[in-house]
């Protein structure tokens, strides 16, 4: 279990199985963010998850959809993890950006399901992490096979 604090933003990490549970609490912009797609991604790198829950249904979204995929680009920068299926826990009154955001990560073949309730979001993140964990083995495999 990891947790820290962001400028306006707290979050609280937790290994469950095949996942990570990252909760992010406070005022999410632009710049904090950016800091917590970095901590996620350090945290999920240490344990070696498969999937991830980012749970934001205790955050207060001030960025617009277009935000939000800008520093997940910047994040890909910095880590792998990015290509780790997420699900996005996310309070209702956000929905709008976020599934436009999930949109447009779909096209370049980043997959986040997104959620407003919790047992649905831990569900689709521990098949979608089975999934992903399986897809790496196979990877490792015809890699190893070369």
């Amino acid at each position: 279990m990891a947790s820290g604090e962001l400028g306006r933003v707290q979050w609280r990490a937790a290994h469950e199985g095949a996942f990570v549970r990252f909760g992010i609490e406070g005022d999410c912009d632009r710049t904090s963010q950016g800091s917590v797609l970095a901590a996620c991604g350090a945290y999920m790198s240490e344990v070696g998850a498969c999937g991830l829950v980012a749970d934001y249904s205790c955050a207060r979204l001030l960025m617009t959809a277009d935000d939000l995929a800008r520093n997940l680009r910047r994040a890909a920068c910095q880590s792998r993890t990015i290509a780790t299926p997420a699900a996005l826990l996310v309070r209702p009154d956000d929905l709008p950006q976020w599934l436009a955001y999930a949109g447009s990560l779909a096209q370049i073949g980043v997959v986040r399901g997104i959620f407003t309730v919790s047992e649905d979001a831990h569900r689709w993140a521990a098949r979608q992490a089975q999934v992903h964990e399986q897809e790496l083995r196979r990877m490792g495999s015809r890699e190893a096979a070369r």
